[in-house]
């Protein structure tokens, strides 16, 4: 397979070697039938590889296997399918075509810090999906984190996990299977007690997340060592310095979160995502008077607070935010015009919204309320506004078209309608209850 173009491997066409690692090569293919492009990984099998390598290979190989279809999350890579052929193994995943976050891990190229932050926030809920699934990842590093197209993020490479034992609030810490398997991981971003060969459970990917957060802050690492063990030795002994040593602006919070996710006792460091997760949004508002626009972990929490979303889960949310506009809307400004043609949904994020009808005021839509429903499930052609919305106040407001809903998952279209619905409900409901009030 040394020229992939226009080759097959199974049903899919290969177009290019995106890249290799000492046990495999990944290859941009084309699946015809889904017509989407995707990566493919495929397995070195050389036949002078030590019985330890051979082992490992198979097991990174059975791992990824069998997550095909698993750990459904926007921010974790997608395992489409695993094949084993006469003469290949192979594993066929999302392609995701924006690199890797080792292109912001130098000096001279980092990121803004509330940036930062929304990447390691993205990490963590797409880990803590993970361990409520029985899976820590044991790998994190920036390599193993890819960027789309768009800057969103991908975990990537579940080769190296492990299945653990949770009853959805505590991971169990298993010994057996990493007696079984050895240590495993890249070095640098491992956590103390996975070079000391101890049973694990997920805070060890919190203890690795630090590492990359501290990497992607600073541009370098919190140790040092021109040798493995020496590498070792200061990972289990060595006291990291605080970030801002190395970049002054990094905020004294930012700064201690890193620090207690990469606490050596586990008693200290964080128990749970959840907690890394709040200290991280506490970040958020503290960042919030710089100048940016709002990331996409604001506008997530924001979705999260609002009771017409409270039957979505963490991916619905997250999908939503990518088939959705996102509008900031300054007070005076019309939204919605009577008479003119629409294919839209709103849902009032935060704010005071007017309605209108013939120019005569009938209501408020507040925060939380969806708008503009009548004409979204309208005909096609037969789509007309039949009021004005203007912003009272100062609103923010998340629009999903018709074509874009489309675009979603049936799960998510299905969680939508509902959501809808019930808002409906409730207001023929306080129609009802006016009416009857009146007539008293």
């Amino acid at each position: 397979m040394s020229e992939t173009a226009d080759k097959k491997l199974g049903k899919y066409v290969l177009r290019r070697e995106l890249g290799r690692c000492a046990t495999s090569r990944v290859l941009l293919g084309h699946d015809p039938f889904a017509d989407k492009e995707v990566a493919i990984k495929v397995m070195f099998d050389e036949p002078n590889v030590d019985e330890d390598t051979r082992r490992m290979r198979e097991r990174a190989f059975v791992v990824e296997a069998a997550l095909v279809g698993t750990l459904n999350h926007p921010h974790i890579c997608a395992i489409y399918d695993a094949v084993t052929e006469a003469r290949y193994r192979y594993i066929v995943m999302e392609y995701v075509g924006g690199g890797t976050l080792e292109k912001y891990c130098e000096p001279d190229t980092l990121l803004p810090v509330f940036r930062i932050i929304e990447i390691v926030f993205k990490c963590a809920r797409a880990l803590d999906i993970a361990v409520h699934s029985g899976v820590i990842h044991r790998d994190i590093k920036p390599a193993n984190i890819m960027l789309d197209e768009q800057g969103d993020i991908r975990i990537t490479d579940f080769g190296a996990a492990m299945k653990v034992e949770t009853d959805g609030q505590t991971t169990q810490v298993l010994a057996r299977a990493q007696e079984e398997d050895g240590i495993v991981g890249s070095p640098a971003y491992m956590s103390p007690e996975q070079i000391l060969g101890e049973p694990l459970n997920h805070q060890t990917d919190i203890y690795s997340l630090g590492m990359v957060m501290y990497r992607l802050l600073t541009g370098r690492m919190p140790y040092g060592g021109e040798t493995a063990m020496e590498l070792a030795m200061a990972v289990v002994n060595a006291q990291p310095e605080p970030p801002a040593k190395h970049r002054p602006e990094v905020p004294e919070l930012v700064e201690q979160i890193v620090l207690r996710a990469l606490e050596k006792d586990r008693t200290r460091r964080y128990g749970k995502w959840s907690e890394f997760c709040r200290d991280l949004s506490q970040a958020f508002e503290l960042l919030k008077s710089e100048e940016h626009d709002t990331t996409d972990t604001e506008k997530f929490e924001a979705l999260q607070t609002l009771p017409f979303f409270g039957a979505f889960e963490d991916a619905a949310l997250w999908e939503v935010l990518k088939v959705s506009t996102w509008h900031e809307i300054e007070a005076g400004t019309p939204i919605l015009r009577e008479g003119e043609e629409g294919d839209s949904i709103f849902v009032l994020v935060d704010g005071i919204l007017d309605v209108t009808v013939k120019g005569k005021e009938v209501g408020k839509i507040r925060r939380g309320d969806c708008f503009g429903e009548m004409s979204y499930f309208g005909a096609r052609g037969a789509r007309t506004r039949s009021s004005s919305v203007t912003a009272q106040t100062d609103c923010d407001a998340i629009e999903i078209s018709a074509p874009g809903m489309q675009a979603a998952s049936d799960r998510v279209q299905a969680a939508f309608v509902s959501a809808v619905m019930r808002v409906l409900v409730a207001r023929i409901e306080q129609a009802n209850q006016r009416m009857v009030l009146m007539s008293a």
